[in-house]
């Protein structure tokens, strides 16, 4: 498990939790969670919906062999061995494909932080 994804997944999951997804994985929202941050005095952190758009990016762009693994295991309760046996997998299983997700998430996550750059050739860069 890499601890820094396991945060921030964590705090994907209180997002997606909290209703607050737009898109991605499709699960319904908590319209008391919505309530609570609306009406709320608590400063809310312009960050935080960013990174967790971001984070449910990175989770839907996995192989599904190891999305299910991570919504499972971060999205429903339960122990790890009833969150195993409901993807149908030995304990064991379910952490070796957690953390090749997070492998693969932190991967993702780099990623989408480098620039883009355009080729130099194209067609346009060669009209005179």
């Amino acid at each position: 498990m890499i601890e820094h994804i396991n945060e921030r997944l964590l705090r994907w999951a209180d997002w997606a939790a909290g209703g607050r997804r737009a898109a991605g994985l499709g699960y319904s929202p908590c319209t008391l969670s919505r309530w609570e941050v609306a009406c709320s005095f608590r400063p809310v952190d312009p960050g935080y919906d960013d990174e967790a758009a971001a984070t449910d990016k990175a989770v839907t762009l996995l192989p599904s062999e190891l999305r299910v693994v991570v919504v499972t295991y971060y999205l429903k309760s339960g122990t790890a061995k009833q969150k195993a046996r409901e993807c149908g997998m030995h304990r064991d299983t379910l952490y070796e494909r957690l953390h090749h997700a997070h492998q693969r998430i932190d991967q993702l996550l780099a990623e989408a932080k480098k620039p883009r750059s355009w080729p130099v050739s194209s067609s346009f860069a060669n009209r005179g």
